[in-house]
């Protein structure tokens, strides 16, 4: 009895790891996903409204401040450092890997630099390549997740069974 209790502690334990494991990865979809909304967003508010970088980070919804900071918001108001608060803020994006934050490095040192029309550009080319960037990560998530869901399960229920 306390053997089964043993594999069955051992392969929750190992189950739970694998689900942590696949959720980096689900994370790394949604925070690629919810990014190329702010682009847009930001895309839109420069493009159709003609506003500034300040008067759109300073825009306090949920979504956009998940990346703007306040002292980004300072930044783009001031004009003082923009690139730096930019990756700072890039940074602070955990789930994301190193090649999902090359766009908005780029766009950190181009943005509020030139005219509408161009920020516009700038924008969209980062959006296409964070599309690319999210394909990519959720073809990852479908391939691993299920593989590191079953692999916890299986290897937790063998240290079980070892133990006995």
């Amino acid at each position: 009895m306390i053997g089964l209790l043993v594999v069955l502690f051992s392969a929750m334990c190992g189950g739970a790891i694998g689900f942590a494991a696949a959720d980096v990865l689900k994370k790394r979809c949604s925070y690629i996903d919810r990014i190329m909304n702010i682009l847009e967003q930001t895309r839109s508010m420069i493009r159709y409204n003609r506003m500034k970088l300040s008067e759109i980070f300073a825009v306090t919804d949920g979504e956009r401040r998940f990346f703007v900071s306040d002292e980004l918001i300072k930044a783009a108001d001031s004009g003082v450092d923009f690139q730096k608060e930019w990756n700072v803020c890039v940074d602070r994006l955990a789930y994301l890997q190193k090649e999902d934050k090359a766009p908005l490095y780029f766009l950190g040192e181009e943005l509020g630099k030139s005219d509408a029309d161009s920020q516009t550009a700038m924008l969209i080319s980062a959006e296409e390549r964070l599309s690319r960037r999210l394909e990519t990560a959720q073809s990852e998530y479908e391939r691993k997740g299920r593989l590191f869901r079953t692999l916890g399960i299986l290897s937790g229920t063998a240290i079980g069974i070892i133990f006995i």
